[in-house]
């Protein structure tokens, strides 16, 4: 039944794909034609992907290697080491924004770009601290 459900999916992919390059050609139709192309590959790749892994493994293979993973997720040493890292490349990217915003300056791009670079960066410190407050209450 699962097969079916992926097959499906890649064939509503490809008349995704076929509808974006034929129906909708014009001018008018430029948005419906880009978001059916778009949706139509990630339905054929996702359909294609789970149509092949079902193929190549049982169903209790699937299940033990779903196991494998959940195990893995939950983890404390794996938790704390995808934490550590998630952080190092917060501070990480910090600096980078810090760096092209500078640029952004030096360069005499357009202002637009400038404020782009600081809004998310703004938002990037107002979610750090939301979420610290939230986490500091959770546990």
């Amino acid at each position: 039944m699962k097969k079916m459900l992926f097959f499906l999916e890649m064939i509503s992919g490809v008349i995704l794909l076929v509808l974006g390059f034929t129906y909708f050609d014009n001018e008018n139709t430029k948005v419906i034609s880009g978001l059916s192309f778009g949706i139509g590959i990630v339905l054929f790749i996702f359909g294609l992907s789970y149509f092949i892994i079902n193929l190549k493994y049982s169903e209790k293979q699937i299940n033990e290697i779903n196991k494998q993973k959940n195990i893995n997720v939950t983890d404390e040493r794996n938790v704390l080491i995808k934490e550590k890292s998630s952080y190092s490349v917060s501070r990480i990217m910090n600096y980078v924004f810090i760096i092209l915003l500078i640029l952004s300056f030096i360069f005499k791009m357009n202002i637009m770009v400038s404020f782009f670079i600081i809004s998310v960066i703004i938002i990037k410190l107002i979610l750090m601290i939301i979420y610290s407050d939230y986490y500091s209450k959770q546990l």
